[in-house]
């Protein structure tokens, strides 16, 4: 399980410590950010506004380190790359035709079930000249 740093106000600006959150019987109101603890069976607001920041560390590489250099040739590198376009292309045909796109199935009817696909799934919408060009590549 991931961890996080969070940040709230109490009485006074500040942020909870970390042992803070192994202890039982708290929750946080995920509207207002509210983190509250239960005493004597009921709720009692500990920190307001609270954020929840996932940790953001970089290490510096040392000066004299050696970074790395990029291998294989550049065409080969891009064909491993798929835009969110693209990607949403493979899942949908992935999940309509298992057994690979029918050859008498008309383009016009192809591309659209795709679209179709994409948009129920709420994954990025490829255009008809988009879907044709990737089909092409991956064939």
């Amino acid at each position: 399980m991931g961890s996080f740093e969070n940040e709230g106000i109490r009485k006074i600006v500040g942020t909870v410590d970390p042992l803070h959150w192994t202890r039982k019987g708290l929750w946080i109101e995920v509207q207002n950010g509210d983190l509250f603890e239960e005493k004597n069976g009921s709720p009692v607001l500990q920190w307001s506004g609270l954020a929840l920041v996932a940790p953001f560390h970089v290490k510096p590489p040392p000066s004299d380190a050696i970074l790395p250099t990029t291998t294989g040739h550049a065409s080969a590198r891009s064909e491993q790359r798929l835009t969110t376009v693209q990607a949403s292309i493979n899942q949908a045909v992935k999940a309509l035709w298992p057994d690979g796109i029918p050859k008498a199935l008309p383009v016009q009817t192809r591309d659209q079930m795709i679209i179709k696909w994409q948009r129920n799934h709420q994954l990025a919408v490829a255009s008809s000249k988009s879907i044709y060009r990737h089909l092409k590549k991956m064939n």
